[in-house]
């Protein structure tokens, strides 16, 4: 039933994955433009990741054999963090050649981002540090609880991303109408 659901989880993650690619390489866009959206566009992806991620962790948890499961899983969730710091990383570093809209976006979401990876690796490291208190309540509220933060993380992360592609679309139509567009 785990194999199940965790395949059920990824199919998912990678229909959502899929779904926002299409949505950003449909609008045409130039060079510089195209790399930020396609970092946006990845960080969101692998936060919605790392939430199913914590969100099997949560399952597995509650489950009759968590010490065994969760050894299973740690290393893989313990990547998707990785490669979520390292596409905080790119976007930092990315921020100098972005519109003025997508600096806002990029500020506002790589802290999002960076909350987001400390917040999964202390769950990750509460297991470490506990393998045989992962059956206990208290490691199952604070697993449960970080899944709810992951999941809180991941739309905001997700929503600031949407803003702001809304707002690079809102100031093309002002300009197109020969309205100025809302700082």
């Amino acid at each position: 039933m785990m194999a199940s659901i965790r395949g059920t989880t990824r199919g998912t993650t990678r229909i959502a994955a899929a779904m926002l690619c299409l949505t950003f390489s449909a609008a045409p866009q130039s060079g510089d433009a195209s790399r930020i959206s396609r970092l946006l566009s990845d960080a969101d992806s692998q936060t919605a990741l790392v939430k199913s991620d914590l969100s099997t962790l949560d399952f597995i948890a509650s489950s009759a054999t968590p010490a065994q499961s969760y050894a299973a899983v740690v290393g893989t969730y313990r990547q998707h963090i990785a490669t979520l710091r390292s596409q905080a990383a790119m976007l930092e570093t990315a921020r100098k050649d972005a519109s003025v809209r997508e600096q806002t976006t990029i500020d506002r979401v790589v802290p999002l981002l960076l909350e987001f990876a400390e917040s999964a690796t202390a769950a990750l490291d509460a297991g470490d540090k506990n393998p045989g208190g992962l059956s206990g309540n208290d490691f199952k509220q604070y697993i449960k609880l970080n899944a709810d933060l992951a999941g809180e993380l991941s739309t905001l992360v997700s929503t600031w991303i949407s803003y702001g592609r809304t707002r690079e679309e809102l100031a093309r139509a002002a300009q197109k109408i020969g309205v100025a567009a809302a700082r």
